[in-house]
Parts: C-alpha cells; structure tokens; sequence
C-alpha cells in the first residue's frame, strides 16, 4: 500500500488529460454501482500505480497507471470464468 495517495494532478501529468478522464469515467461507474474499499498500491514492474476496487478480502477490479497510458483488470471468480469461456467458444463457433 501506498504512505500518500496521488493527487488527481499527480496522475493528469502522468497519463495525460484524456486518459485521465477515462480513468475518471471508470472510477466513477465503478463507485456508482458497488460499495467497496479502495486501495492505492504501487503498480510494480509494469506499472507506476495500481487502485484496487476490493470487497470480502477479494478483489473485483483495479486500474493500473503510467507514463501516457491507462489499464484495467477485471478478476473473475471461478464460476464466471467457466460462463466467460463457455461464451467465448459459442461466439467462435458462431463466426465459423
């Protein structure tokens, strides 16, 4: 975890205005439908910063910054993974 948070002038000079207000949108989608804990991490190798959305100790989705880009990872549980993949193969059989 993080000592400080970043600022939202922290993170527009890091990824860039636009980016910024794709990050913004997602956030604020994300609070409008769950009550969750938010946790500002270092984002590894990869990344400078990562902001996880977590409920129960399990983690539903985070978003990843660094210089000029944005990511975000939904994690699925093992059921909606199996419906994911079932979906994924019958779209593939259908474009065949």
């Amino acid at each position: 975890m993080l000592d400080t948070m970043p600022t939202s002038e922290e993170i527009i000079a890091l990824v860039g205005k636009s980016l910024y207000g794709v990050w913004n949108d997602l956030c604020a989608l994300i609070n409008e439908r769950y009550d969750m804990e938010r946790l500002w991490n270092k984002g590894g190798k990869a990344w400078k910063y990562e902001y996880k959305y977590r409920s129960g100790g399990k983690t539903l989705c985070a978003l990843y910054a660094k210089e000029n880009c944005v990511g975000f990872m939904v994690v699925l549980g093992k059921n909606e993974r199996l419906k994911f993949e079932a979906d994924k193969a019958s779209r593939i059989r259908q474009a065949i």
